[in-house]
C-alpha cells in the first residue's frame, strides 16, 4: 500500500477492512459514496498516528542507542515478557548483557534499568534532584502514603525529612527494643498453648511476622498495646494493602461493583477517622503537657526547636507533636499520612525480612546454632541493658543483612528523570524513566562472588572491627542518598531481637511442603504460600524477657 513498509501497510490495511464493514450497515444506498471519504478520514489519522509512534521510536532508539535492549514488539514492548514475570524477565535480561545498564518498553515507553553501582550512586546520590520518585509505581498506595515524606519533593520534602529525621534519634531505639521484647513474648506465649494443644501444628510465620511487626510499630509510634494494634489493624489497614497490592498490576480491579471494593472503601474511611482523632485527642495532650511544663519552668522560652527532640516522650507521634506549634485540620491530614507511611514503611519490608530470615536459619543448622549461641550469651541473665541490645547480636544482624541481599523484599523502584542527564557516555531523556533492579544488583556474581550461597558472613565486621569492605551502592535494600530509609536501624534492631528471642526458645522444622518460591506481584516479595513452620518449645530457657 503506497510503497509503505509492511509494519504500517499491514496495519493499514486491516484498518481500512474495518472500517468498510462497520460503515456499510449505517448508510444508505444513496449514499455510498460517503463510505470511501470517511475511510480515507479515519485510514489518514490511524497512519498518522502509526507514522508518528514509530518515528518516536525510532527516535528514542537512536537517542538510547547506548543502551542494550531484548527484542520486543513495535507496540507492546516487553509487556507480554513481563506478564510471564517480570522480576524474572529483568533478571535474565540482565544475565544477557552482562550486568551491564540496558533498557526495557512498556508499550512505546523506555525504561532504562540500571544494575551498575557507580550509574546508581549518580542517580541516588550525586544528582538525586534531578530524579524524581516516580508517581505511577506506588500510585495505587496513596491511599496509605497520601503526601508524606515518600511521595513529597522539593522544599516539601526537605521539611518532612528534618522534621522526621530529627524524631527518629537514637534514643527512640530503646523503646523499639522494648516494644520487640513484648511482642516477641506475646508470639511466644501464643506458640506454647498453641503446641500444647497440637504438637505438630505448622506456624505460618510470614502472618506471625506481619501482626507482630504491626504491633511492634504500633507501640513505638502510637504507644497502642498489642491488643489494642490487633484490634484496629488487622481489620483497617490490612485490607488497604492487600488490595493495593492487586490494583498494581490491574488497576481495573477499582472499576468493579464488588464488595471487595466496597470494604476498601470502609477500611479507608475507617483508617483515616481512627487516626485524624487519635492525632486530635494526642494534640490536646501534647499542648497540656507543654503548657504544664512552662508553667513549671522546666522548659525556657529560649528553647531551640531542636531541644524539643531530647526531651524523653512516650512515643514517635509526641515528639513530632512537641515538635510543632500548631495543629490545624491540615496538620491533621499530614501528620495522618505521616503515621501511615510509618506503618506502611515500618511493618511491611521488616515482616518479609523475618520470613526469609528465619526461613534460611532452619534450613542452614550451622546459622541457626551461631544465632542461638550469641543470643544465648546476650540473655543469659535475663533482658539486657539497651546498649548491650543494640551493639550486640552482631552474627544476627549479619543474618539480616544478609537476607536482604538475598531476597531483596523490595526488589526494584523507579524514578523519572528531570533534565536530560549525560554521565560515563549514556544520555538519558527528560521524562524517561529509571528502574534500579535491586535484587539483580544484589546477586551479581562479579561483585558478590556466590550470591547463590546464603552467607552472613560477608557483612561480619572485620577481624580490627571495621565495616566490611562492600560498595555503598552494591547494597540498597534501604536505598542510599539523601532519600534513604529514615527507619533502617529502627528495623533492624526490631528485627535481629524478635529472630534471635524466637531461636533461643524455640526448636524448629519447616514444614515438608514448604518451598522458596516468591510471590509473583505482590511487594514486599514474600513467599508465595506463606512459611509454615513447626515450633517446638526448648526445655530450660525462660520463655518471657519483658
Amino acid at each position: 500500500m503506497l510503497g509503505l513498509p509492511p509494519s504500517i501497510s499491514e496495519p493499514v490495511e486491516s484498518v481500512v477492512r474495518l472500517v468498510n464493514s462497520y460503515l456499510q450497515p449505517f448508510v444508505d444506498v444513496d449514499d455510498s459514496s460517503l463510505i470511501p471519504i470517511a475511510t480515507v478520514a479515519v485510514v489518514a489519522s490511524f497512519t498518522s498516528f502509526v507514522v508518528g509512534y514509530i518515528g518516536n521510536q525510532k527516535r528514542l532508539d537512536f537517542v538510547l542507542r547506548g543502551f542494550p535492549t531484548p527484542p520486543r514488539n513495535i507496540f507492546l514492548g516487553h509487556i507480554p515478557r513481563f506478564i510471564n514475570g517480570a522480576w524474572e524477565f529483568i533478571g535474565e535480561s540482565a544475565k544477557k548483557f552482562n550486568f551491564k545498564n540496558f533498557r526495557v518498553y512498556i508499550f512505546g515507553f523506555p525504561l532504562i534499568v540500571l544494575t551498575d553501582p557507580t550509574s546508581l550512586k549518580r542517580v541516588l546520590h550525586t544528582n538525586f534532584r534531578n530524579y524524581k520518585k516516580d508517581r505511577l509505581t506506588y500510585n495505587q498506595f496513596l491511599c496509605i502514603l497520601g503526601k508524606g515524606i515518600v511521595t513529597s519533593e522539593g522544599d516539601e520534602w526537605k521539611r518532612q525529612r528534618l522534621l522526621i529525621s530529627a524524631v527518629m534519634r537514637v534514643d527512640i531505639l530503646e523503646e523499639v527494643a522494648e516494644s520487640a521484647v513484648v511482642a516477641a513474648d506475646r508470639l511466644t506465649t501464643k506458640m506454647i498453648q498453641q503446641t500444647k494443644e497440637n504438637p505438630e501444628f505448622e506456624f505460618d510465620m510470614a502472618e506471625e511476622f506481619r501482626c507482630l511487626t504491626l504491633q511492634v510499630i504500633g507501640g513505638a509510634l502510637l504507644s497502642m498495646t498489642p491488643d489494642e494494634s490487633d484490634k484496629v489493624f488487622p481489620s483497617l489497614y490490612l485490607p488497604i494493602v492487600t488490595e493495593a497490592n492487586k490494583r498494581t498490576y490491574n488497576p481495573f480491579r477499582a472499576l468493579y461493583p464488588t464488595l471487595t471494593n466496597l470494604e476498601f472503601h470502609r477500611a479507608k474511611v475507617g483508617l483515616n477517622g481512627f487516626l485524624k482523632d487519635f492525632i486530635r485527642r494526642r494534640w490536646i495532650e501534647a499542648s497540656e503537657k507543654k503548657a504544664k511544663e512552662a508553667a513549671n519552668k522546666e522548659v525556657t522560652t529560649e528553647e531551640k526547636p531542636k531541644e524539643r527532640f531530647r526531651r524523653k516522650h512516650k512515643d514517635i507521634l509526641e515528639k513530632i507533636l512537641f515538635a510543632i506549634d500548631e495543629c490545624p485540620s491540615s496538620m491533621v491530614d499530614q501528620l495522618c499520612d505521616e503515621v501511615k507511611t510509618f506503618l506502611l514503611a515500618g511493618h511491611e519490608t521488616s515482616s518479609t525480612m523475618l520470613t526469609w530470615a528465619i526461613f534460611e536459619c532452619v534450613k542452614n543448622r550451622d546459622v541457626f546454632a551461631k544465632v542461638r549461641e550469641e543470643v544465648d550469651e546476650l540473655f543469659k541473665n535475663g533482658m539486657p541493658n539497651f546498649d548491650a541490645a543494640k551493639d550486640g547480636l552482631q552474627y544476627t544482624l549479619a543474618v539480616l543483612k544478609e537476607t536482604l541481599r538475598m531476597y531483596s523484599v523490595v526488589p526494584v523502584v523507579t524514578r523519572q528523570c528531570v533534565e536530560t542527564d549525560k554521565f560515563e557516555g549514556f544520555e538519558i531523556p527528560s521524562g524517561v524513566r529509571v528502574v534500579i533492579p535491586m535484587y539483580v544488583v544484589h546477586n551479581r556474581p562479579d561483585i558478590w562472588g556466590d550470591p547463590e550461597n546464603f552467607r552472613p558472613d560477608r557483612f561480619l565486621p572485620t577481624a580490627d572491627g571495621k565495616d566490611p569492605d562492600i560498595d555503598p551502592f552494591a547494597w540498597i535494600p534501604f536505598i542510599n542518598g539523601p532519600r534513604n530509609c529514615l527507619g533502617q536501624h529502627f528495623s533492624l534492631l526490631e528485627s535481629k531481637i524478635v529472630l534471635g528471642l524466637l531461636i533461643r526458645r524455640f526448636d524448629m522444622v519447616l514444614s515438608p511442603k514448604q518451598t522458596a518460591e516468591k510471590h509473583p506481584f505482590i511487594i514486599p516479595w514474600g513467599p508465595k504460600d506463606g512459611m509454615l513452620i513447626k515450633m517446638k518449645p526448648r526445655q530450660g530457657i525462660p520463655m518471657a524477657d519483658s
